[in-house]
């Protein structure tokens, strides 16, 4: 009789260790941050003034696009609320600058950390390489990552709301009626990151120059499609709730309730 052969044992999938890792360093990093925005200390979930939650984000210090090196290094995190990861002034994505001197001086160490590995050799194809960081990634944090990621001091409430209300982003096609911006809208209104890109896409809708209706309502659709997934709704609904946005901010008057109407 012949001997069957036996199967060869299938390797996962290399895409589908990257997106474990992935998903992996997102817990790592809200397990270090203690799921608060590292600059203001809002906890993620929490209710604000307007009686909306606020989702915090973890945001790569290190692109993980233009250095991969550093892709999966917890150390290369930060936890940070919608306003200071893209939407306000003050933010990661809009104040680089900014961000950087808040790095250096709120959290040195973690600073000194990612200026001296950032240029360290790794092959993230050998897949002995992806375990060791998956195992690293799995493991408790240790003293070093803990004193790494501690944050000297969050800013009082009053310098916090200053903060969320200077934005950088100031063109005319984000100018509302009342003379304020649709992220002064946004931020007061408490949007999530994927609400207020809903939102702006929408807005800016043939209003920019240059950038073409079909490109903006395109992107719009995208964040539209997410927040129908993620809240088990059709996308209808969602296009609805983000229509009334664009009235209300087309008809706001620029003030600040507390309650957020």
């Amino acid at each position: 009789m012949k001997k069957k052969k036996q199967k060869r044992q299938k390797l996962e999938k290399k895409s589908t260790i990257h997106n474990r890792l992935m998903r992996l360093w997102t817990n790592k990093v809200r397990i270090l941050g203690h799921d608060r925005c590292a600059v203001c200390g809002r906890q993620h979930g929490s209710t604000g003034e307007n009686g909306r939650p606020c989702y915090v984000n973890a945001h790569h210090v290190e692109s993980r696009a233009t250095n991969p090196r550093m892709r999966y290094d917890p150390l290369n995190g930060v936890l940070l609320c919608p306003a200071h990861h893209k939407f306000s002034r003050d933010s990661a994505h809009k104040g680089s600058i900014w961000f950087i001197t808040w790095l250096f001086g709120r959290r040195r160490a973690q600073y000194d950390y990612i200026m001296a590995h950032r240029e360290e050799a790794i092959d993230l194809e050998d897949r002995g390489t992806l375990s060791e960081i998956e195992e690293r990634l799995k493991a408790p944090p240790t003293e070093d990552e803990l004193i790494a990621v501690r944050t000297t001091e969050w800013p009082a409430p009053e310098e916090l709301r200053q903060a969320n209300n200077r934005q950088i982003d100031k063109t005319d096609y984000y100018r509302l009626p009342c003379g304020r911006y649709l992220e002064d809208f946004m931020a007061w209104k408490g949007l999530s990151f994927a609400e207020g890109s809903a939102l702006k896409y929408m807005w800016r809708a043939g209003l920019k120059d240059g950038e073409p209706t079909d490109k903006d309502l395109a992107k719009a659709d995208h964040y539209i499609r997410f927040l129908a997934r993620r809240g088990g709704v059709d996308e209808a609904s969602v296009v609805r709730g983000v229509t009334a946005w664009l009235q209300e901010a087309t008809a706001w008057d620029g003030v600040e309730k507390e309650d957020g109407r």
